[in-house]
């Protein structure tokens, strides 16, 4: 289901549910050992891994995230177009960059606008306090949208 189709949430309920992330990257060492930390350190936390930004896409137009993990080296479509994807179609998912950034790709619009820039490695700790704040991001978009919503048809 799209977030057009079930509509936005509210702060209060994206605290009440599980968050739901939707990691996209082909390194499966990589996304073992993500899924490992956020196993252990949000155990509530949903976690999907794709391997492939068109994969991705498709899954965004039916499953309800809240957030987007993106490395943007990624076979076929790049992360950068998944990333703007994601901001135009779904803009109450929060979009994290996740990935070796080099030759120039930090400073790729789509890059620049993602709610956080993690450069791997990175440690535990630093992963899930990035991922926590971007949830936060997500849960306010969504309550904002909702209201703007609520006014336009007030």
């Amino acid at each position: 289901m799209s977030s057009v189709d079930s509509g936005p949430i509210s702060v209060r309920q994206a605290r009440e549910r599980c968050p739901r992330l939707l990691v996209v990257d082909d390194d499966e060492v990589s996304t073992r050992s993500v899924t490992r930390v956020l196993r252990l350190a949000r155990p509530r936390w949903e976690v999907t891994v794709l391997e492939s930004a068109t994969a991705a896409a498709r899954e965004l137009e039916h499953g309800d995230y809240d957030l987007l993990v993106v490395d943007l080296a990624l076979p076929g479509l790049p992360g950068t177009a998944l990333l703007e994807v994601a901001r135009l179609r779904h803009p109450g998912v929060a979009r994290v960059v996740f990935a070796r950034l080099g030759h120039g790709l930090g400073q790729h619009p789509e890059v620049r606008a993602a709610d956080a820039v993690l450069a791997r490695p990175a440690s535990p700790d630093d992963l899930v306090s990035a991922l926590a704040l971007a949830l936060r991001t997500s849960a306010r978009r969504r309550a904002d949208a909702r209201r703007a919503g609520e006014r336009l048809a007030g």
